[in-house]
């Protein structure tokens, strides 16, 4: 709901409110957050705010499309983008093509060689920049040079449409 109730409210604010798109929003960004903490109770509170419009999204007309998007999230697994770079102006080019681009899916991620956060991933060092671009457990060979999103959607595409292929989202 959109707020808690209080003894003394009038009018309005009476009627609790569960708006459908501000809650779509609200469960797609912790699917990404879950998928960049790696913490499963951002996606199981994700699964709640879903599970409190089965049945009752069709009547939002348009703007059940957002939830559809938090529901093929939630389902699918959000398109992690991994630029492996040294922050430079090639990296940071390849970073600006990623973010242009619609992908209601996308989670990226920055990871320079060096740092902690690049050891722990475990990517390689070389090509740099070079971009990953992984759901659930499966992942593309290094993507480099001009088109990184459109090789990425190719990726994204496959794995959908793979037959029986579930990411482990957990």
């Amino acid at each position: 709901m959109d707020r808690q109730s209080a003894e003394g409210d009038v009018g309005l604010l009476k009627v609790a409110q569960k708006p459908l798109v501000d809650n779509s929003h609200a469960a797609s960004l912790l699917l990404r957050l879950a998928e960049v903490i790696g913490e499963s109770k951002f996606k199981e509170a994700a699964q709640g705010i879903l599970e409190g419009f089965t049945g009752q999204y069709s009547r939002y007309s348009i703007f059940a499309s957002f939830y559809a998007v938090a529901v093929s999230t939630y389902l699918k697994g959000p398109l992690k983008l991994v630029v492996v770079g040294d922050g430079d102006e090639p990296t940071d080019a390849v970073r600006m093509e990623l973010l242009a681009a619609f992908q209601p899916r996308r989670v990226l991620q920055l990871l320079r060689p060096g740092s902690r956060a690049f050891r722990e991933a475990q990517y390689p060092e070389e090509p740099v920049p070079a971009v990953y671009a992984c759901v659930g457990t499966q992942c593309s060979n290094p993507i480099t040079g001009p088109h990184a999103m459109a090789e990425a959607e190719a990726f994204l595409a496959r794995v959908d449409s793979s037959e029986g292929v579930t990411p482990d989202r957990s």
